[in-house]
């Protein structure tokens, strides 16, 4: 969440103002007098794009974030995806290139890698929760209970397989309709 909110605030302040002061937020390591000068507008227009990614992919992550505190694990993967590779990026070109200072860029980094490194365990644990809850939370909504059959039997492993295969009429409590009756 953090990490999502610095980066499309930052994508935001950039998209907004010049150019230099782009440059001197970003490159915040280099002495701002060398990076005063009249940059074409393609350049800056690069500079957008990537403020654009910036807050495109911290909006990603915020909204990751809800999703994660609701313990839905694909967020996970999402948000890792997202806002690790941009990091990997600004890792890559910034922090080893010497062109920024610890806070907030290389503290902001080390926040991403440390959320996707925490992740992984988190996932890998629930997700075999997730998949052996699937099978009797889909025979509750069938109005069946875990380990019986249709008539309420004991039911070995194979049988409940067999009921799960068993057609299941969508509208049994409404009026046939076919297609050309909407």
């Amino acid at each position: 969440m953090i990490w999502g909110l610095v980066h499309a605030a930052a994508g935001v302040l950039i998209i907004a103002g010049t150019t230099t002061a782009g440059f001197r937020a970003i490159a915040d390591g280099v002495d701002p007098a060398t990076l005063t000068t009249d940059y074409h507008p393609a350049v800056g227009a690069i500079l957008n794009q990537h403020a654009w990614n910036l807050l495109w992919g911290g909006l990603v992550t915020i909204i990751g974030a809800g999703f994660i505190w609701r313990e839905n694990m694909t967020a996970i993967w999402v948000t890792a995806m997202v806002g690790g590779r941009l990091d990997i990026g600004y890792f890559a070109c910034l922090d080893l290139g010497g062109f920024v200072m610890f806070f907030p860029g290389t503290l902001m980094t080390i926040v991403s890698a440390s959320a996707v490194i925490l992740s992984a365990p988190v996932w890998f644990a629930r997700r075999n929760v997730r998949s052996a809850q699937f099978f009797p939370d889909c025979l509750k909504r069938f109005g069946r209970e875990v380990g019986k059959d249709k008539h309420g039997k004991a039911a070995n492993p194979p049988t409940q397989l067999m009921i799960l295969r068993e057609p299941v009429p969508i509208n049994a409590h409404k009026k046939r309709c076919t297609p050309a009756c909407g």
